[in-house]
């Protein structure tokens, strides 16, 4: 393969001189030269569309052109003066320009260069007016408008001058990330984080890893986005829900997730708020910091109760109680008999749906029993009680 083109399709191909070849494409209308080294060179562009047919004479090359149909003969003779005009280059966003540097023969009096901007792929009325670039000392410094999109000019002024690569420096605005989504795992649900042993940041959302079951513990993970695909640090903060300050729990994180500790929280419903901070890629003013609050998310430390009072003999050494749980729903009861094996038993209306049930257990007649029950919440705090019955 010598060349392969997406954008541009060829429509013909003819022999040129020191085994190259002339190649006229389509959609721009561009004869370009292609030498064995697979060395592409634009040598003339049209207002047509079409390059269709080439015919090489001993000193031109006549070629034809569709959309419109019209006939060009192009010499090989030095023009006094020429321009080339380079296609519009994205920056991705908006963007400054720096100054504009350039390699070639020719002295500095032998070309002037020009810039435009605008936001929109192909040059349109928007974009801004061609400016010419300032020459001071030995750089040249680009004046066109901040914009997405740049594109460079070249007068040639003297003959034998060649223009081999120009280069404009430019710098992004910076935008600010964006958190956009935040997820609290399940009670118990424990991720292990690698060791952050320096700042080094993070510009995508890596995938969470194996998950281990600790009781206490929770998780939180996020996704994000950057435009400018800086590298990015999260710190993350808490406060109980409808409190004003909010506490530090994690700094400087280079991940996307974090699991920690309940155990060291009083019990009630939380926030986490989340801040994404990319001055690791930006300077100062220039650094800008996101942040965003998880939803409400409970945390409970505290086992079921068995609810004082509550017991009650009935008849042939059956009993009734209560369990309790301050903050989650029951959602497990068993009980034992005389430390035979657990049985799990249903509240009286028959299902888990509140944060108080009711329970009746009967003892086998005569003699006393040692009745053991065990209450597990919605968060898996377990607690056991023991009762005594006798005859």
């Amino acid at each position: 393969n010598l060349w392969a083109t997406v954008d541009d399709q060829i429509q013909t191909i003819a022999f040129y001189e020191d085994n190259m070849l002339l190649v006229g494409s389509g959609k721009r209308g561009q004869v370009h030269t292609l030498n064995p080294r697979g060395e592409l060179s634009l040598l003339f562009e049209t207002e047509e569309e079409q390059i269709t047919c080439f015919h090489t004479l001993k000193n031109s090359i006549v070629f034809s052109t569709a959309n419109p149909a019209r006939l060009y003969q192009l010499n090989p003779e030095l023009s006094d003066s020429s321009d080339f005009t380079s296609d519009s280059f994205d920056a991705g966003l908006v963007s400054k320009w720096g100054k504009l540097q350039w390699e070639g023969t020719g002295s500095r009096n032998a070309v002037a260069f020009f810039t435009r901007s605008g936001n929109t792929e192909q040059p349109s009325a928007s974009w801004s007016e061609w400016k010419p670039v300032i020459v001071q000392d030995q750089n040249y410094a680009v004046v066109s408008p901040p914009a997405r999109f740049v594109q460079w000019r070249v007068d040639f002024l003297q003959r034998e001058t060649c223009i081999d690569k120009v280069t404009i420096s430019y710098i992004q605005n910076n935008i600010a990330p964006e958190i956009t989504f935040i997820y609290i795992h399940a009670p118990g649900d424990f991720y292990e984080a690698e060791r952050n042993k320096q700042r080094e940041g993070i510009f995508f959302s890596a995938p969470l890893g194996n998950k281990t079951v600790k009781p206490g513990f929770r998780t939180i993970d996020w996704s994000f986005d950057d435009p400018n695909f800086d590298l990015l640090l999260f710190s993350l903060s808490y406060r109980q829900k409808d409190q004003r300050y909010w506490r530090s729990l994690a700094e400087n994180l280079s991940s996307n997730f974090y699991s920690w500790d309940t155990a060291s929280m009083a019990d009630g419903w939380y926030e986490i708020k989340i801040s994404a901070d990319d001055s690791l890629a930006n300077v100062g003013p220039n650094a800008c910091i996101t942040e965003d609050i998880s939803q409400p998310f409970l945390v409970d430390n505290t086992p079921p109760l068995l609810a004082p009072g509550s017991v009650k003999r009935l008849l042939e050494n059956r009993i009734t109680f209560e369990i309790k749980d301050e903050w989650s729903i029951l959602t497990r009861v068993a009980f034992s008999i005389d430390a035979k094996e657990w049985q799990a038993i249903d509240p009286l209306d028959g299902i888990y749906d509140s944060k108080t049930e009711t329970f009746a257990v009967a003892a086998d007649e005569g003699g006393a029993h040692e009745i053991a029950i065990k209450a597990e919440d919605f968060v898996g705090n377990i607690a056991v009680f023991h009762l005594t019955v006798n005859d």
